[in-house]
């Protein structure tokens, strides 16, 4: 045969099955297609996965983590006050030239804040991510608040006991003036001290004037917390003292710390975990378009 009927040949046979080579190249071409469809689709899920994941980690797992081992632990081992002293002052209609102007109150209240983070991303994440280690966090802050108010109020109520057993006056003890004993900042003194895990708080004597005496606690700053007659200085403070931890021991305040303590160690375990992973798990609005099976 020779060439041209070879020719002949080819051109019949392709114009005979001229419809079944077009079927073939457009499913080859759908095929092709829908493969690269797929491909992005997928490039695009796993950059919007990627983008969500950073997202959490910088909005949520950072604050939470930040908060953990600045603030939570930082108040559990004394490095800072569980609790303090907050002032107020409000305007005096009574005062008289040279007086105070102002009517001064303080109040023992709690330093432990809640953390901040982007709700909404912590929502996302708390329900459709990381549900049981955001469970295991707010089990241990809610149980850490708790813990905390209960501090403030068992210094209220050591700090009003302390004020009641003596003759001193109760108040701020400064301005030179005698006989003056600050059970509030005492009590301060003494819960600082009992959360490093020390039995008295470190404080300062000095003796102004013979037969007087003055004792200051470093808590936040160097805070006098007596002045007067040495004798009576020296017996409010050690029942002071003896108060505080004698009702810490009663109400096991020690246990609840340490065990608090502990669940921070598995806490920051837990947030760790989400630091260092490398996926979301299950879908959620924020990036859509996995598929349901």
């Amino acid at each position: 045969m020779g060439l041209v009927e070879v020719f002949k040949e080819c051109f019949r046979a392709l114009n005979e099955y001229a419809n079944l080579l077009l079927v073939v190249v457009t499913i080859v071409y759908v095929l092709v297609t829908w493969r690269t469809l797929v491909a992005l689709k997928l490039a695009s899920l796993r950059d919007r996965e990627a983008s969500h994941l950073r997202d959490i980690r910088e909005l949520v797992v950072s604050p939470l983590v930040q908060w953990l081992n600045g603030d939570a632990i930082s108040r559990l081992d004394g490095r800072m006050p569980i609790v303090n002293i907050s002032e107020s002052a409000t305007p005096r209609s009574d005062a008289q030239l040279g007086e105070d102007q102002f009517a001064r109150r303080r109040t023992i209240k709690g330093t432990l804040v809640v953390p901040e983070f982007v709700t909404v991303l912590y929502s996302d994440s708390r329900r459709f991510h990381f549900a049981s280690q955001l469970a295991l966090f707010e089990e241990f802050r809610d149980d850490l608040l708790k813990f905390a108010s209960d501090c403030s109020e068992f210094a209220v109520r050591c700090a009003d006991k302390i004020a009641s057993s003596t003759t001193l006056t109760r108040g701020w003890a400064w301005n030179n003036v005698p006989n003056v004993a600050d059970s509030d900042s005492l009590v301060v003194a003494c819960i600082r001290a009992l959360m490093q895990g020390l039995r008295l708080p470190e404080v300062t004597r000095t003796f102004p004037a013979p037969g007087g005496e003055e004792v200051s606690a470093n808590i936040a700053s160097p805070t006098k917390l007596v002045t007067g007659d040495r004798s009576r200085v020296d017996a409010w403070l050690t029942a002071g003292v003896e108060t505080v931890r004698s009702a810490w021991a009663e109400e096991s305040l020690a246990d609840r710390r340490d065990e608090l303590l502990r669940r921070a160690r598995d806490v920051g375990g837990k947030l760790d975990e989400i630091t260092f992973t490398h996926s979301l798990g299950d879908d959620c609005p924020f990036v859509g378009g996995r598929s349901k099976e």
